[in-house]
């Protein structure tokens, strides 16, 4: 969006209050001379927003009585998409996300409310008012079929941290102008300070993550958003750099894949039968021979193995390492001991 046009719709949503502003108050509250303010009046109401300006002593800028927003000009596959996504954020349910359940960003956002997936402030909360005003904004014929869309949708998504919705909107706005960023970062409870040039904001996995280079230690960091505290631009700008990897979604993959568990197994089931059955899981997979497939599983620790063999379609078999496949043996001897009376050795 141009600064002209996220102007003038800064000056619209100020104007909605309903009450009337004087030419230099609006512009001391939207930052700009009054002569701009005439021209983004101008644009507005050659747009369609019934924006009034009066001028001379007691003048000032109001929108006219009765005046409505006029219709967003969608097709209606658009509107049905536009639907479906909003959907799925307004769907996503707050899960682990350290102390507050949100980043803290930029400084001025510290001290406000908890801002959690279903609270103000957040995502969800927010697509969802979004859905409510967007059937006020379609053009007739559509809204009929975005209010079917609404009612008849009941979408579950994995449940994910909460996450800041201006927080995500400034680390986007951080990346755009090249601003080196400060922040504190948990994980594996320690915090660490940070300083960083944020290059990509990447959503994989049911999580947000930012992909910078770390100042500090010369190299590409990948940053949970809901582990990220204390953000604030330093208010120094870098030339942006290139990703290893070209793509933002595989430079991501590699950076999660770095401080997890590979683990190699053999099922009897095929690529396609085991993505449908987990497809959430960071898996690399290979065709084998008589139907069978060699699946390269990336882990927290081995804890998770037992839960991806109980989940796989088919036979699956631990190939490696030998130790994930002793410990998840022992775990299973230890569940068939509980479940019979058998004392079994530990």
């Amino acid at each position: 969006m141009t600064d002209v046009t996220s102007r003038a719709l800064k000056m619209l949503a100020v104007l909605q209050t309903g009450r009337e502003f004087t030419g230099a108050e609006l512009a001391g509250r939207l930052g700009v001379s009054e002569r701009t303010l005439r021209r983004d009046s101008e644009r507005l109401r050659e747009l369609g927003y019934g924006v009034e300006a009066r001028r001379g002593p007691g003048g000032g800028y109001r929108v006219a009585p009765g005046a409505s927003m006029p219709p967003l000009v969608l097709e209606e596959d658009e509107a049905v998409a536009v639907q479906l996504g909003l959907a799925m954020l307004a769907a996503a349910e707050e899960g682990p996300g350290g102390a507050s359940g949100r980043p803290r960003g930029l400084a001025a956002n510290d001290g406000a409310d908890d801002g959690g997936g279903g609270g103000a402030g957040g995502v969800p909360e927010a697509a969802a008012r979004a859905q409510a005003k967007l059937l006020q904004l379609l053009p007739r014929r559509l809204r009929p079929r975005a209010a079917a869309i609404r009612e008849a949708l009941d979408v579950g998504v994995p449940s994910a941290p909460a996450i800041d919705a201006a927080a995500l909107s400034e680390l986007a706005q951080a990346v755009h102008d090249h601003l080196v960023l400060g922040f504190e970062h948990a994980h594996a409870e320690q915090t660490s300070r940070r300083r960083a040039e944020p290059h990509r904001l990447v959503h994989r996995y049911a999580r947000w993550y930012l992909l910078a280079w770390d100042m500090d230690r010369e190299d590409w960091r990948t940053f949970r958003v809901d582990r990220m505290r204390s953000i604030a631009a330093t208010g120094a700008r870098f030339v942006p750099r290139r990703l290893p990897l070209g793509d933002g979604g595989e430079q991501l993959k590699q950076g999660v894949r770095g401080g997890r568990l590979p683990v190699e197994l053999e099922v009897s089931a095929t690529p396609g039968e085991i993505l449908d059955a987990l497809p959430y899981e960071d898996l690399d997979l290979e065709v084998g021979g008589d139907g069978r497939t060699r699946v390269r599983a990336h882990v927290r620790d081995w804890r998770w193995v037992p839960h991806l063999l109980a989940a796989m379609p088919g036979e699956a078999r631990i190939l490696g390492p030998a130790e994930v496949r002793t410990r998840v043996i022992g775990l299973a001897e230890q569940i068939l001991a509980a479940q019979t009376g058998e004392t079994r050795p530990r």
